[in-house]
């Protein structure tokens, strides 16, 4: 069935209750991933990106990929930020924070593709830079938890709403 994303695009409507699913529906059901999940992907991908590095069919062209998925979630990213701000009328100190680092990620992977890192040795005793572990290991832990409670949440699957149990209001 079409999921909340293409609903929200205006890409395909919900369907009705019965109503026959077909193979195209299937597939537009594999990627309506939530945004959470393609967030904890992204960012786990740029914390990995040195083992990256040990693929070796994609070695060559990974600094430049990874810089143009940092230009492609920037669009995105400026989507958001105008229906945040100019459709729902609202301010969101999570999201307007999460706005600034997908912006700092484009002028350092640019930088990386300038540098022409191209193998693991040169990240050789600086996998994770020059992070402090107290620092460190706690930001790892809090980033597998979430990467599996986006997995938990995307297991799920669209069409669960009927589950969602809404918060009392005051």
């Amino acid at each position: 069935p079409p999921g909340r994303f293409l609903r929200y695009f205006g890409i395909s409507k919900q369907l009705p209750v019965g109503a026959e699913v077909g193979l195209l529906d299937k597939a537009r059901g594999l990627i309506d991933v939530p945004n959470p999940t393609l967030g904890v992907l992204f960012f786990a991908c740029h914390l990995f990106y040195p083992a990256l590095l040990l693929i070796p069919i994609i070695t060559p062209w990974l600094p430049w990929l990874f810089f143009a998925a940092c230009c492609g979630v920037g669009i995105m990213t400026v989507w958001l930020a105008y229906n945040l701000a100019f459709v729902l009328y609202d301010f969101c100190v999570v999201c307007v924070s999460m706005y600034v680092a997908n912006f700092a990620l484009i002028p350092m992977m640019y930088g990386i593709c300038k540098e022409h890192r191209l193998s693991l040795s040169v990240f050789a005793g600086s996998f994770f830079g020059a992070v402090p572990g107290a620092f460190l290991w706690p930001f790892l832990v809090l980033d597998a938890v979430m990467g599996v409670a986006v997995l938990l949440l995307y297991l799920r699957g669209p069409g669960k709403e009927a589950d969602y149990v809404p918060c009392p209001q005051a």
